[in-house]
């Protein structure tokens, strides 16, 4: 019998684990992996425990806390000084600085940095500079590192945080894929739909836009809700749902906060296990964030046959084919995302063959088994090359 390949993953928050994981654990499992998974506290470590996972919650704050951090530091360094690994992935910011540390500092074998994107993608100055530097640090410390985006590693590269011989992108992008088993329109996932469209009081014959995914102002919902406002105001057959948890971190505006809770065509429903059941509600997907590492919701909406309207920046144009599986706007302009949304409202052969042109790539480009295999040679090609 084969010896099990030992995976630690560490990231920030364990809805992420939950996510971005929860599938490819069972895979990985299934194809000789022993994993552990490291988060801070939250309940689904005992889901992934129910999965066979060891899931371990070492807290970490996503904001700069220097006290804090150190703490979570030296659990990290006590944990892996314990457990010995043959790989370590670390990604999300703060789990990549503080798990990169942990892992060198404790003499793991291999680390693997995933990239999912740059939450200081639109600094500038002195800022960016020093997060370009603390990404520069991960990937020195890494042996190898995931892009989940190509226009994201090409820029790593041409920067100098990374070497071009330790940097890679599967196939098209995205790190997780997309499972199609989940992400398909089928008959018992719109009788869902329709159910909870009756329990939130909306009309079936309504026509609804879709935002999922965190609340906070660098997702665009600021600019979302502005749009919407100038829509319903010409259509009174269309409802706006926004779905997901309100984030901590960079709160949205009390006033598009108060629009959203009082507005009588805005609903709002809880993050959600079962995700899928919310895209079969819609008719058109609204992606306006100011930038993403690839923008793996975006492919899950096509898969659930929804054109998608996003931003034209880092991470959504590559989960976006413009004018072929969405439209792409000139980031952060309420009036170009409103006349792509208006453009999308009237007009349903666009809407459908948008959707289907979506669903198309992802079946040929996105399939999870195929990112999963991927990674798992990757995987071994990095245990080869540290023997």
């Amino acid at each position: 019998m084969n010896k099990k390949i030992k995976l630690c993953v560490v990231v920030t928050d364990p809805m992420n684990l939950w996510s971005l994981y929860r599938e490819q654990f069972l895979y990985l499992q299934k194809n000789g992996f022993e994993i552990t998974a490291i988060a801070s506290s939250g309940v689904e470590h005992d889901k992934l425990k129910e999965m066979g996972v060891d899931s371990i919650a070492i807290d970490m704050q996503r904001a700069p806390s220097p006290f804090k951090d150190l703490i979570s530091l030296l659990k990290l360094i006590k944990f892996f000084t314990l457990n010995r690994f043959d790989i370590v992935s670390i990604s999300t910011p703060k789990a990549s600085l503080l798990g990169s540390l942990a892992a060198f500092f404790t003499f793991q074998k291999n680390i693997i940095f995933t990239i999912r994107g740059r939450a200081y993608e639109n600094k500038k100055g002195l800022s960016k500079k020093i997060f370009e530097n603390i990404d520069k640090l991960i990937c020195k410390l890494s042996d190898s590192v995931f892009s989940i985006s190509h226009e994201i590693k090409d820029d790593f590269i041409s920067k100098g945080l990374c070497k071009e011989n330790k940097i890679f992108v599967i196939g098209s992008g995205s790190s997780n894929g997309v499972g199609l088993r989940k992400f398909t329109k089928t008959e018992d996932i719109i009788r869902k739909a329709n159910s909870e469209k009756k329990a939130l009081g909306i009309n079936n014959d309504e026509l609804c836009i879709l935002y999922s995914g965190r609340i906070r102002k660098d997702k665009g919902i600021e600019e979302l809700v502005n749009a919407f406002l100038l829509l319903e105001k010409e259509f009174d057959n269309i409802f706006m749902l926004i779905q997901g948890k309100e984030d901590s971190v960079d709160k949205i505006n009390d006033n598009i906060l108060n629009i959203i809770n009082r507005h009588s065509k805005i609903y709002r429903a809880d993050w959600s296990y079962e995700v899928e059941n919310y895209f079969a509600m819609a008719d058109i997907f609204a992606f306006p964030s100011y930038r993403e590492g690839f923008g793996n919701v975006a492919i899950e909406a096509s898969a659930m046959e929804l054109p998608v309207v996003a931003f034209d920046v880092v991470g959504c144009r590559e989960s976006i084919i413009d004018r072929k599986t969405g439209l792409l706007s000139k980031p952060f302009d309420v009036n170009d995302l409103y006349k792509n949304l208006k453009l999308l409202v009237e007009d349903k052969k666009l809407r459908d063959d948008l959707g289907q042109n979506g669903r198309g790539r992802v079946e040929k480009e996105f399939n999870s088994f195929y990112i999963w295999n991927e990674l798992i040679k990757k995987y071994k090609e990095l245990l080869e090359g540290n023997k």
